[in-house]
Order: C-alpha cells, then structure tokens, then sequence
C-alpha cells in the first residue's frame, strides 16, 4: 500500500488567534521596528547620560559624527545624481 504524503499547512486563524497575532510580528517591516525603537533607544541613553560626560566626549563626538555626516552627505548626493541619470536614458 502507498501511503499519500500529508499536506501541511498554515496554522488556521480561527483554531488559533493568538498565533496568528505572534506571527504578524514576523512578517513586520524590520524597517518599521527599527524607526520605533531606535528614537526610543537613543533617547534613553542620551537621557541617562551625565552632563559632565557629554562635555567631556564633545570633541570626540563632533570628529567622528562630522564627517560621517558628510560621507554619508556626498554618497546619497552621488546616489541621487546616478539615479536620475539613469532614468532619464
């Protein structure tokens, strides 16, 4: 005798709400998360930060924050530029 193989599918939203609830976080847009929990993250940290210390770490945060800044400044600039050179042929 042969045995047919069993299908299996998707769990059934109506047997199971609460799975089907968790798993939509799954399909979530991690873009999403990220501009929710970031804003959240760095305003805790610079919350919790001490006044002393931030004064101490400006020069540090301006060298490494400027010119970041405008790296990533000039690459969308440059990305931007090739983009509407490409559409346009």
């Amino acid at each position: 005798m042969c045995a047919t193989p069993v299908r299996r599918t998707q769990t059934p939203p109506r047997r199971y709400p609460a799975a089907r609830e968790y798993t939509s976080l799954a399909r979530m847009d991690p873009h999403l998360i990220l501009y929710i929990f970031m804003p959240t993250l760095i305003f805790e940290s610079a919350f919790a930060m001490d006044v002393h210390t931030f004064k101490k770490m400006t020069s540090q945060i301006v060298v490494l924050a400027f010119p970041g800044m405008m790296l990533g400044a000039v690459r969308n600039l440059s990305d931007a530029t090739h983009l509407h050179h490409t559409e346009r042929v």
